[in-house]
């Protein structure tokens, strides 16, 4: 038995309550239903990680739509083809030169020491007499315009401009010569300046079997009809 001083000394406490622990815890919360963190994003943005809409995504789709569109032009030819640029050309005996580069023109042409842009076409041309010094002239395009340098010719250079007369082109000048030109640099030398936009097609000479049937080939013709003498007997 005890005492009732020892009864006097007892107090009497509510019991302390233990803090809730993550057990505790997963039975009030279903934690089986909740996703983890980091593994949904926001409601309505439908990506995972969490990463915003129209970034992800949109960033993959517009990957997806570069590819398709660069293997579409890989495969197709047609979508690789780009109109060339129109230039002028000049004709030199029986072969057409695209001024897409320059074009000197002598007897025994060289290239300069120095020079803008692409290195010159070189073109030889026979001079019998020597009238054609050995880089004569030059030829270049600006646009779709032709322009004619005198490289210090000796004899000059004439300007045969179509439907005006002739002129003497001064040594070492430039001038812009207009479509169906023609330059004359001697010995029967002359350059005609060609339209950028119009195709030069050379001459074509008939070959046997381009040219038109004859007679003989043609179809044997059915025979008329047969004349009947004249039998009948006079009276």
């Amino acid at each position: 038995m005890h005492d009732e001083d020892d009864l006097d000394d007892t107090v009497l406490r509510p019991a302390r309550r233990r803090a809730a622990e993550p057990d505790d815890l997963g039975d009030t919360v279903g934690s089986a239903d909740r996703p983890a963190a980091g593994t949904w994003g926001s409601v309505g943005s439908g990506l995972p990680g969490g990463a915003p809409a129209g970034s992800n995504g949109a960033s993959a789709a517009g990957s997806d739509r570069a590819s398709a569109s660069a293997s579409a032009q890989t495969s197709n030819p047609a979508a690789r083809w780009t109109p060339s640029v129109p230039v002028p050309a000049v004709r030199i005996g029986d072969r057409v030169h695209r001024l897409d580069r320059p074009v000197v023109v002598g007897r025994r042409p060289a290239s300069p020491r120095v020079f803008p842009g692409a290195a010159p076409e070189l073109v030889t041309v026979a001079s019998p007499t020597g009238l054609v010094s050995s880089s004569h002239v030059r030829f270049s395009a600006a646009g779709t315009s032709t322009v004619v340098d005198d490289l210090g010719s000796t004899n000059g250079t004439v300007i045969r401009p179509a439907g005006a007369p002739p002129h003497r082109m001064p040594s070492g000048a430039s001038m812009v010569v207009l479509t169906g030109t023609v330059v004359d640099i001697g010995d029967g030398n002359g350059i005609e300046v060609l339209s950028p936009f119009t195709r030069a097609v050379p001459p074509v000479v008939a070959r046997p079997s381009d040219r038109w049937p004859s007679d003989t080939s043609s179809p044997r013709s059915l025979p008329g009809p047969r004349s009947v003498p004249n039998t009948r007997e006079r009276s």
